[in-house]
């Protein structure tokens, strides 16, 4: 029972992605056959090559539960902008990605238009890459502590954004700013940077006293960086 109180929350925010994913497909398959498909090769593409520093990211749990428990919470802000600092060096480079996820689309033989598809799902998805990694390094400094709920209410109130943007980006309202598979795109993205600043501003909050150093641990360390990878 304990190891399920302590799962469940990170699962949720975890899969909030995944979640987000699968929204984007029910409703782009209201919109248009071929998109929903580009969306989901897309989108487990962009998956499998965020999964290395996503889980470096995510691995920042276990500093934060190390020094948690040792009482030694001055060394937990350090450690959880280290993995911030992942997402930031890793996420542009899934936009700058973009030609080359074209061009290997179009060698599996997809039709020009899933391709058109594909490649434009990728590349506003990507917009989201930095905060997707970041986002896991903040939800350590909450799950490392064992504050599971804020975890999971972040989660759920991303995906939630995510399909009421999905509606109205893809759709439009009253015929404006009909997007389609971009739409989708965005709305995921907007959402999961959504996640990332709720994230950061209760994290903020939460260490108004500088208990765990996260104002003063906000720069680039070497060492702990290297010990996180």
């Amino acid at each position: 029972r304990e190891v399920l109180w302590l799962a469940a929350p990170i699962i949720v925010s975890s899969g909030s992605v995944a979640i987000m994913n699968f929204a984007d497909r029910v409703f782009l398959a209201w919109w248009d056959k071929n998109a929903m498909s580009a969306s989901f090769t897309s989108g487990c593409l962009y998956w499998g090559l965020s999964a290395f520093p996503f889980g470096i990211a995510a691995f920042v749990n276990a500093f934060v539960a190390q020094y948690f428990g040792a009482k030694q919470d001055r060394r937990i802000g350090p450690v959880v902008w280290q993995g911030v600092f992942v997402g930031l060096i890793f996420g542009p480079l899934f936009v700058l990605a973009t030609p080359l996820v074209e061009a290997l689309f179009a060698a599996f033989g997809h039709s020009p238009e899933t391709v058109r598809f594909e490649t434009v799902y990728w590349f506003y998805f990507a917009l989201g890459a930095p905060a997707l990694i970041a986002s896991e390094s903040l939800a350590a400094f909450f799950s490392g502590r064992r504050e599971m709920k804020t975890v999971m209410v972040a989660g759920l109130i991303s995906v939630a954004l995510n399909i009421v943007l999905d509606y109205l980006l893809i759709f439009g309202v009253a015929g404006y700013c009909a997007w389609g598979i971009a739409g989708a795109a965005i709305a995921t993205s907007i959402s999961i940077w959504a996640k990332f600043f709720i994230f950061l501003a209760i994290m903020l909050k939460r260490d108004r006293a500088g208990r765990y150093n996260v104002r003063g641990g906000f720069r680039f360390d070497r060492s702990e960086f290297a010990r996180l990878f």
